[in-house]
């Protein structure tokens, strides 16, 4: 585990950038409002990447949401997919600091995912709207690391 503290004093956010976001249905020749079962599981994960070699003064993370929905005991019959792919850029006050990737990673999964989180939470949310999909609810905060499953519930019909 690294030390970030030198790294958020100077820290400056730059901005934040919803760069990807589709859905999918598994059969995308059927026509007309879709009609799901009545029981879905839904599996989220959450992924950071982080470039290499990292720049000099500077980062940029990619943080990708990916949602999957099933049939309730059916995991092998794909109803739809949905991928958000957020970018967040930060700027440091020494301009010649380099970030080792270990360090990138973790200043992503403890910074980046957390300003990154909103935008995530709210555009999964509509795009569970344009599938006719009942809105994933996802924690204010994001509860999970990286690579692991993302708690979620969703909201009644």
């Amino acid at each position: 585990m690294s030390d970030l503290s030198p790294l958020l004093v100077g820290a400056k956010l730059l901005g934040i950038d919803v760069v990807r976001c589709f859905w999918e249905r598994a059969h995308p020749s059927t026509t007309g409002p879709l009609t799901y079962p009545p029981l879905i599981s839904q599996q989220l994960n959450i992924t950071v990447r982080t470039p290499d070699p990292m720049p000099a003064g500077a980062a940029s993370f990619l943080v990708v949401l990916q949602a999957r929905w099933t049939p309730e005991g059916q995991p092998q019959d794909g109803l739809a997919a949905a991928e958000v792919q957020v970018r967040v850029a930060y700027a440091f006050a020494d301009e010649s600091l380099v970030i080792d990737q270990e360090t990138a990673r973790e200043f992503a999964q403890k910074i980046a995912q957390h300003h990154a989180w909103p935008y995530l939470r709210h555009r999964l949310q509509q795009l569970c709207l344009e599938l006719g999909i009942n809105p994933v609810l996802l924690p204010l905060k994001p509860l999970a690391g990286p690579d692991e499953p993302v708690p979620a519930t969703a909201a009644s019909p």
